[in-house]
C-alpha cells in the first residue's frame, strides 16, 4: 500500500441489539480508517451470518462467545478497504483473541492480534496465563500489531474518565504484558477513548 495502514479500536460493550449494531455500522462508515478492531461484541456463532448480511460491504472475521457461555467477550476485525483481505485466522476458545494476516492484493502485509483481556477481578494467575498465551498468536515472519482492550489502567490520572488519583497499574499486570513488545516484532497499539456507543444510545423504557 502506498499510504499508511489506518487502524482503529473500540470496545463496543455489546452489539446484539439491532439499534446498537446499526449505530456501530454508521460509525464505521464515517471513520477514515482501513481496519477496525472490536471487543465485547457479545456475539455467538448464530449471529455471525446475520451480521455478515447487514455488513455485506465490509470484510469481517469474528471470534464469538461459546454457545455454552453467557453473552460476554467476543472480538472481531473489520476491513473497510476492499484490497485488504484476511487469511490464516487464529482464535482462542473463549472469544477473547483473534489473529490474522492481512493481505493486500494477495501480498502478505502485516499480522494483527485483537484481544479482550480478562478483567482485573480475575485472579493474577488467570490474567498472567492469558498474556503469556499470546505468544501462540504471533507471526514471527511479519510485523505484528497487538491491540484491543487490555483491561488495565497504566495511569489512573491519565487513563480514567473522570481521572482518579493514585498509583499506576499494578506491577504484576503490566509486567505480564510488557515483554511481548520487546521479545516479538510487535507494535502495541493503544488509543484514548473518545466516545462509546453508550453515548449515542437511549436505553429502552420497556
Amino acid at each position: 500500500m502506498a499510504t499508511p495502514l489506518r487502524i482503529a479500536t473500540l470496545n463496543c460493550a455489546g452489539i446484539v441489539e439491532d439499534a446498537r449494531r446499526a449505530l456501530l455500522h454508521d460509525l464505521i462508515k464515517k471513520l477514515e480508517t482501513d481496519i477496525i478492531f472490536l471487543q465485547e461484541t457479545h456475539s455467538r456463532s448464530v449471529d455471525e451470518a446475520k451480521w455478515e448480511k447487514e455488513w455485506s460491504l465490509l470484510n469481517v472475521i469474528y471470534n464469538s462467545t461459546s454457545e455454552h457461555q453467557d453473552r460476554i467477550n467476543g472480538v472481531a476485525i473489520i476491513s473497510k478497504n476492499p484490497p485488504l483481505t484476511f487469511k490464516n485466522c487464529q482464535k482462542d476458545k473463549d472469544g477473547r483473541i483473534i489473529a490474522t494476516t492481512v493481505f493486500n492484493d494477495e501480498k502478505p502485509l502485516i499480522h494483527l492480534i485483537n484481544i479482550y483481556a480478562p478483567i482485573t477481578l480475575y485472579t493474577k494467575r488467570t490474567r498472567n496465563n492469558f498474556f503469556e498465551s499470546l505468544y501462540l498468536y504471533f507471526n514471527p515472519s511479519k510485523p505484528n500489531i497487538l491491540s484491543g482492550d487490555f483491561n488495565m489502567v497504566l495511569d489512573r490520572q491519565l487513563d480514567r474518565q473522570p481521572s482518579i488519583t493514585g498509583n499506576k497499574c499494578p506491577k504484576h499486570i503490566w509486567n505480564s504484558a510488557k515483554p511481548l513488545t520487546y521479545e516479538t516484532r510487535t507494535a502495541p497499539y493503544m488509543v484514548k477513548r473518545k466516545s462509546s456507543l453508550d453515548d449515542k444510545v437511549t436505553p429502552s423504557r420497556d
